[in-house]
């Protein structure tokens, strides 16, 4: 007998916040296989569920775009890429030695976080290099933790601070003290320097925190237009400020006390903003190398 493979295909956007699929116009008189996907928003990683009623036994081949390829017999698969960039997904579902084929293009996109404060935007490109801290921002964001939160010590030609949650009630001597139940390992990185815009995460000192270990949600943005070269290999640099130096700038330069303290508040709102590599060029002139 003659065997017949045939194909069909369909055009999915993935990003890290949804998903939405739309099919192609099926001329074909055998179903194809189908598949749907959910991205990990702390990653790049993606599930992929195998739609078709066959048997669960049926070995289905996955051909994920980046030059991988694995064999599954159950409903759901997991792959992670190395890097966001679009990709072809392929799934094949092998029977009697014939098959049917479905594609699909993907494009995954970097997540960058938007902090808004009443003096303006901040919009925060997250290293791949330091997975930990890019994937508990995220994480954090998600859950609008940090929302609330305020920009509670400001050091001119430093850095502004921020992220703490005591920061939201209404005593101040406790600001700079709280987090999260945990810490985030150190990622620093020699290559990550602490240049204008960089932002970093704060940390206990040496004495009581040998490894470096990064407080789990209080971060800084260096406001010196030289940068602070002092810090480099002491704390993780895990972000660059694509958009909204001068904002970083304008708050530094508000009314504080000798701690640095502002004397109002300002908090912060963060949100994620998902755009393709492209668009981060086009958009911020920055081209991400990882």
């Amino acid at each position: 007998m003659k065997h017949i493979l045939q194909s069909i295909a369909f055009i999915c956007l993935f990003t890290f916040s949804f998903i939405s699929c739309d099919k192609a116009k099926d001329t074909l008189s055998q179903p194809s296989p189908k598949f749907s996907s959910t991205v990990d928003y702390t990653g790049k990683t993606v599930t992929f569920k195998h739609l078709n009623p066959e048997s669960g036994t049926e070995k289905r081949q996955w051909y994920f775009g980046d030059g991988k390829t694995e064999f599954s017999t159950g409903d759901s698969i997991m792959h992670t890429y190395d890097s966001a960039f679009a990709y072809v997904v392929t799934l094949r579902t092998v029977k009697n030695g014939t098959g049917v084929s479905g594609t699909a293009d993907m494009i995954i996109k970097e997540r960058l976080l938007k902090i808004n404060t009443s003096f303006g935007e901040m919009i925060v490109f997250l290293y791949n290099e330091t997975p930990f801290h890019r994937n508990n921002y995220l994480k954090l964001t998600s859950q609008q933790y940090l929302n609330g939160t305020t920009f509670h010590r400001l050091v001119n030609n430093f850095v502004i601070q921020g992220g703490d949650p005591n920061s939201k009630d209404l005593d101040s001597t406790n600001d700079g003290t709280g987090g999260p139940s945990y810490t985030i390992p150190a990622e620093i990185m020699p290559s990550l320097k602490h240049d204008f815009g960089a932002v970093g995460a704060a940390r206990l000192g040496d004495a009581q925190n040998p490894s470096k270990a990064s407080n789990g949600s209080q971060f800084y943005i260096v406001v010196n237009t030289s940068g602070t070269a002092n810090l480099n290999n002491e704390y993780t640099v895990f972000g660059k400020t694509l958009k909204g130096t001068d904002v970083a700038l304008n708050i530094v330069k508000q009314p504080k006390n000798v701690a640095g303290r502002p004397y109002s508040n300002i908090p912060m709102t963060v949100t994620s903003l998902d755009l393709t590599r492209a668009e981060i060029i086009a958009q911020y002139g920055y081209r991400v190398t990882k």
